[in-house]
């Protein structure tokens, strides 16, 4: 009996060391990336085709024309929160001229609002979740034009429609689950863009709503809570080969993976086996249509 009770004494230490690890307020300027020549973002002169770039991690920049979206910034390192090999190609201060920002969740490293306030344009529309934290958060950082939309609501901006959509129905909002998806229309294209997981009965939803889909987004490292029975919060490589069989997308770009925490959430918090690789073969095993294209960070892709 005594073991089990510093067992679980040994625990709950171990529980409140990890989350004061993850939550620690000290942000530093993340590594960039020596990215090859030709690839970081100089736009294109064709307005008929759609360029997608991922900055880093999850952050992507969609460019179609003149219109630039920036979907889940995340633009510095804080403890038990690095980008690991995945390093950046740009600082907020390279960032080019934006039409939207875009953020599927009230998470650091989907939403890095304190670092993204050094962006210059405070009136760039800011999609955030609505009913969440972020607009509040997002106004003391100074932005001004904040958009909280329904679930399948659309805005337009530019050239593109972007419609937002609930990952999990049976999350609220106020919880730390809580998660929003977005679908970009432009230039003829339908794009996905998914932040974390999105349930079954969401993604029919959108095959009903948005039978041809020609691009996704989709996070591939299988993040899961050790402490937590190994919950799931990201997909894996499986998860996002099984929405590949269900939307049938033409092209599929990996994303959210790389992440690397500390030595303590390593060990003790995070398991993160998937990568884009093993997803590429997931997709080749069951003989899906979608053609897998992993990106470097600053790559250029012209689609």
């Amino acid at each position: 009996m005594k073991v089990l009770s510093l067992s679980g004494l040994l625990l709950i230490i171990l529980s409140f060391s990890v989350y004061f690890d993850s939550c620690a307020q000290k942000f530093t300027t993340a590594p960039l990336r020596k990215c090859k020549a030709g690839t970081i973002i100089e736009g294109t002169s064709d307005t008929s085709s759609i360029q997608v770039t991922r900055v880093g991690y999850a952050t992507v920049i969609i460019s179609s024309g003149k219109d630039k979206l920036l979907i889940d910034p995340w633009f510095s390192e804080k403890p038990a929160y690095y980008h690991g090999e995945d390093s950046l190609a740009m600082t907020v201060s390279q960032l080019p001229h934006l039409s939207a920002i875009a953020s599927t969740q009230d998470h650091y490293d989907h939403f890095d609002i304190h670092t993204l306030a050094a962006y210059p344009e405070k009136d760039v529309p800011l999609l955030v979740c609505a009913g969440s934290k972020q607009k509040k958060v997002a106004e003391e950082e100074g932005f001004t034009n904040i958009v909280e939309l329904a679930n399948f609501e659309s805005i337009r901006i530019g050239g593109m429609k972007i419609t937002s959509f609930e990952s999990k129905s049976s999350e609220k909002p106020s919880s730390f689950d809580y998660e929003r998806n977005y679908i970009i229309e432009t230039n003829g294209k339908v794009l996905l863009y998914v932040g974390h997981i999105m349930q079954e009965s969401v993604q029919r939803a959108v095959r009903a709503r948005f039978p041809a889909i020609d691009v996704v987004l989709l996070p591939v490292n299988d993040l899961r809570i050790k402490l937590n029975l190994n919950e799931q919060k990201a997909f894996g490589p499986d998860d996002a080969a099984k929405l590949c069989e269900m939307l049938r997308p033409t092209v599929a770009i990996p994303v959210h993976y790389n992440f690397k925490g500390s030595w303590l959430t390593n060990t003790f918090l995070l398991k993160q086996k998937g990568t884009p690789e093993k997803f590429a073969q997931t997709v080749r095993e069951r003989k899906l249509t979608t053609k897998v294209i992993i990106t470097e960070t600053g790559q250029n892709l012209i689609l």
